[in-house]
């Protein structure tokens, strides 16, 4: 099984969780990496896609006193990667210790090319297990609430999106809920009638 999926082979729907390197991006006023919600729908056709970033709501924050052009959305992000982050790690340590077996049981069996993968997949994994455990701060800095920025919406090129690249990835199939989405769009929509 591949492991790695390329980003270009991974469609995003409108309101897939992804994180982003702006600072590859022109005419981006956020720099660094951020998480953001896609716009628009993504396929293997596009090379870019529309993005609002998302961030964490400050300890000292009062969403309710939020600028115009920024949207609270509640915890809703934590939870979704929270679960998520719970739910990749059973599944990755799963997928190794399953390759595991397969090694103990069979390595001396095995053509020497399907023992070389096996062993490239348990590395892989364990790599993605290590950064998944690093990503515990970064998921509880959205424990207080996520705020969409609207006055930073802008297109992007797929090839600055940092996760998700693969299945093991926390933000990979991760979307805003329906609610969520439709209070973004509906801001967006107010402020550019102005």
């Amino acid at each position: 099984m591949n492991l790695i999926q390329q980003p270009s082979t991974i469609n995003f729907l409108s309101g897939s969780i992804i994180k982003v390197d702006f600072d590859s991006c022109i005419n981006s006023e956020i720099n660094g990496l951020h998480y953001a919600v896609a716009m628009n729908t993504s396929n293997n056709d596009n090379s870019s896609i529309t993005v609002i970033p998302l961030r964490p709501l400050q300890p000292q924050e009062d969403p309710t006193l939020l600028h115009v052009n920024e949207v609270y959305l509640g915890d809703e992000l934590f939870v979704l990667l929270n679960d998520r982050l719970s739910t990749t790690t059973k599944e990755i340590n799963a997928r190794i210790k399953e390759e595991r077996n397969l090694l103990g049981s069979e390595c001396f069996i095995l053509p020497k090319d399907t023992l070389n993968e096996s062993l490239g997949t348990i590395k892989k994994l364990e790599s993605k297990r290590s950064v998944n455990k690093q990503m515990v701060d970064e998921i509880n800095a959205f424990k207080q609430g996520c705020v969409a920025t609207i006055n930073q919406i802008t297109d992007i090129k797929i090839t600055s999106i940092v996760a998700p690249k693969d299945e093991f990835d926390v933000e990979y199939g991760v979307t805003l809920s329906p609610s969520a989405m439709q209070l973004i769009k509906s801001n967006y929509n107010f402020l550019t009638n102005i």
